[in-house]
């Protein structure tokens, strides 16, 4: 793991530095390493299956606003 953080709640992220808190960061959702978020490895052949790939990844996103973007175009 490349950093240790606590549990989070409200999006609030610690950090911990040798058991320590070191930094706390806010953010509108926090994942933790269990969580599936939607990396998938395709073995593709040609360019047709390519296509397929892409097609498939971009059903499959979500998009919406968040505190950083809400206002911007």
């Amino acid at each position: 793991m490349a950093i240790d953080f606590e549990s989070t709640k409200d999006g609030e992220l610690t950090t911990m530095s040798n058991g320590v808190p070191s930094k706390n960061f806010n953010f509108d959702v926090v994942f933790s390493p269990q969580d599936k978020q939607g990396l998938v490895e395709a073995n593709v052949n040609n360019m047709n299956e390519v296509w397929e790939v892409l097609q498939t990844g971009n059903n499959a996103r979500a998009v919406s606003s968040t505190k950083a973007n809400e206002h911007s175009n």
